[in-house]
């Protein structure tokens, strides 16, 4: 969270155009804590907030449900290598809420998944989808291939 509020402190100082980042839900597997409103959760006492929630864990499909009502742009950051929570990328994307997580569950699994994501990226109003791995001793493969096909190359093979 402190990546999130020196993000967010520097964004909201823009001269441009200032943005303002709130966290408005955080779950672990256990346990929930989010607001029903949409006002922002606190930066500095999340941890302790979401230990003494005494909120219901929502599935995957009602957190896209609520974070699909909110009056702003939401972006789902999912830290986890949850299956569950990958095959719902499609939902949340529909729903307007953008996704941006380094699971490789949704990108490496099932065909249907991955076409799915694409589509409701692409479907009106659909949200982002931001992804990243490390494999080869951290290196950043994803963003090395796509560029280099974006740029002209075809990639013959992998090893």
């Amino acid at each position: 969270m402190a990546q999130l509020r020196a993000l967010s402190d520097r964004l909201s100082q823009s001269q441009t155009s200032p943005t303002h980042l709130s966290l408005v839900l955080v779950s672990r597997s256990s346990k929930l804590l989010y607001s029903e409103d949409f006002r922002p959760l606190s930066l500095s006492s999340w941890d302790a907030d979401l230990q003494a929630s005494t909120l219901p864990i929502l599935a995957p499909a009602q957190i896209a449900e609520h974070l699909g009502r909110a009056p702003e742009r939401v972006v789902l950051v999912d830290n986890t290598s949850s299956e569950d929570v990958a095959a719902h990328y499609p939902l949340f994307l529909k729903r307007g809420v953008s996704v941006v997580t380094p699971n490789k569950k949704a990108f490496s699994g099932s065909y249907a998944l991955w076409e799915d994501i694409v589509a409701a990226t692409n479907s009106p109003g659909g949200g982002l989808a931001f992804h990243e791995s490390s494999v080869g001793a951290g290196l950043p493969v994803i963003s090395t291939l796509k560029e280099l096909v974006d740029t002209g190359d075809e990639i013959r093979r992998i090893e």
